[in-house]
C-alpha cells in the first residue's frame, strides 16, 4: 500500500509538471538535509508563483514557511562539479530582490530535481548594448602591447603561449584570475587579471581556473579578428587537470550538471565558433616556486600569474565598487522571442 501511495503521488507530480502547474511543496524539517538534489536550471516563458525559490546571485534556495518567514537553504557538494544536496542555514523575513521561483520535483522519491523558472516579465538580457558594455570593462583590465607583431607572428606559426591562473579566498569568497598571452621570446605579450564573477556554482578554484581560460579565449579572438588570422596554434597551460579537459578536451556542450557550466558553455561557444586557431592544453605543476627546484619556463610564468591573480584577489577585496565582467553570462544567450530569451545558444 505504501509503494502504491508513493507510485500516484509519483504520477501527479509528473502530470502536474507537464501542466505547467505548480505542485503543493511539503514543508520539510529545517534541522532535515534534503539528499542527493540535482540543480538542472531549465528556462521557460511562463510566470507564477511558488513556495520555492532561488536567489541567482546567491546560489541559495528559500522556502516560504509563512507571510512573513522563509527559510533558506544552502547548496553543498561532495564532489567539485554536483550540488548533491541542500542543508538549511537560517531564516529570513524577506527574500533577495533577485530571487526566482522554481519547482522541486520529486519524479525519483529519493532526487530532488530543482528547476529555475525564467517569468515572463524578465529583462531582456541579450542586447548589444550590454554585450559591449560588459566587452569595455573586460577589456580595460588588460594590458596591451604598443606592438603585437611578434605576438602576431608566433600565433600563426604556433609558437605562442598562454598561461592562466587564480586566487580564491576561502573566507570572502572571492576569486581572482590572472594569464598571459606570449610569444616564446617574452618580447611581446598581453597579459591582464579579472574578478571570477559568482555563477551556476559556488566560487571555487576549479571556477575561477576555467574563468582564466575563458579569458584567454576572448582575448585570443579580439586578436584574431583585429589581425585578420585565418590559421595557427597556441598552447594555454593551466595548472588544473580538470579545468583543461572540462575546457578543451570534449566536443560536446557541457551539461547544465557540471559545474561552473555557465563558463563552458561560454569557452565552448568561442572556441568551437570564433577561432581558426588550433589549442594545445598543456597541464603545468602548479606552486613549483616552493620546491626550490629550477623551474621550467612553463613553470616559471604559473608562479608569476599565481601571484598576480592573489594581488588582483586582494585588490577586489578592498575595493567598494568593483564592477566583475559578466560577458560569459550575457553572451551565452542568442535566442529570444518578442525580446524575451528562452534558450541557451
Amino acid at each position: 500500500m505504501v509503494i502504491v501511495n508513493l507510485l500516484l503521488s509519483y504520477l501527479r507530480q509528473r502530470k502536474c509538471l507537464l501542466n505547467n502547474c505548480v505542485p503543493q511543496q511539503p514543508f520539510e524539517n529545517k534541522e532535515k538535509t534534503i539528499q542527493n538534489v540535482i540543480l538542472r536550471r531549465q528556462f521557460h516563458a511562463l510566470s507564477f508563483t511558488s513556495n520555492w525559490n532561488t536567489s541567482l546571485s546567491t546560489n541559495q534556495v528559500c522556502y516560504k514557511v509563512s507571510s512573513q518567514a522563509y527559510n533558506v537553504y544552502e547548496c553543498e557538494s561532495t564532489t567539485r562539479r554536483k550540488s548533491t544536496h541542500l542543508k538549511y542555514s537560517h531564516s529570513i523575513t524577506n527574500i533577495p530582490n533577485d530571487t526566482t521561483p522554481i519547482i522541486i520535483d520529486r519524479g525519483n522519491l529519493h532526487r530532488f530535481r530543482i528547476e529555475v523558472i525564467l517569468p515572463a516579465t524578465s529583462i531582456d538580457l541579450h542586447t548589444d548594448g550590454i554585450i559591449q558594455y560588459h566587452t569595455n570593462i573586460s577589456m580595460q583590465q588588460i594590458n596591451f602591447p604598443t606592438t603585437n607583431e611578434n605576438l602576431i607572428s608566433d600565433i600563426k606559426s604556433g609558437k605562442a603561449i598562454a598561461v592562466t591562473d587564480a586566487s580564491v579566498s576561502p573566507y570572502t569568497s572571492a576569486g581572482a584570475t590572472s594569464f598571459v598571452i606570449t610569444s616564446r621570446d617574452l618580447q611581446t605579450s598581453c597579459n591582464g587579471a579579472h574578478g571570477v564573477p559568482q555563477g551556476s556554482t559556488s566560487m571555487d578554484s576549479y571556477r575561477a581556473k576555467i574563468y582564466g581560460i575563458y579569458g584567454i579565449l576572448v582575448k585570443l579572438q579580439y586578436l584574431v579578428q583585429n589581425y585578420n588570422i585565418k590559421k595557427g596554434q597556441i598552447t594555454i597551460a593551466c595548472d588544473s587537470k580538470a579545468g583543461l579537459l572540462n575546457s578543451l578536451a570534449y566536443n560536446s556542450r557541457a551539461s547544465v550538471a557540471q559545474g561552473s557550466f555557465d563558463i563552458l558553455w561560454a569557452i565552448q561557444k568561442i572556441w568551437k565558433r570564433h577561432l581558426p586557431i588550433k589549442i594545445i592544453d598543456q597541464h603545468v605543476k602548479g606552486h613549483q616556486d616552493a620546491t626550490g627546484k629550477r623551474l621550467t619556463f612553463l613553470e616559471t610564468l604559473n608562479c608569476i600569474m599565481d601571484r598576480k591573480a592573489k594581488q588582483y584577489r586582494e585588490y577586489i577585496e578592498a575595493s567598494s565598487n568593483y564592477e566583475y565582467p559578466n560577458l560569459h553570462f550575457y553572451a551565452n544567450w542568442i535566442c529570444n522571442v518578442k525580446n524575451i530569451i528562452i534558450t541557451e545558444n
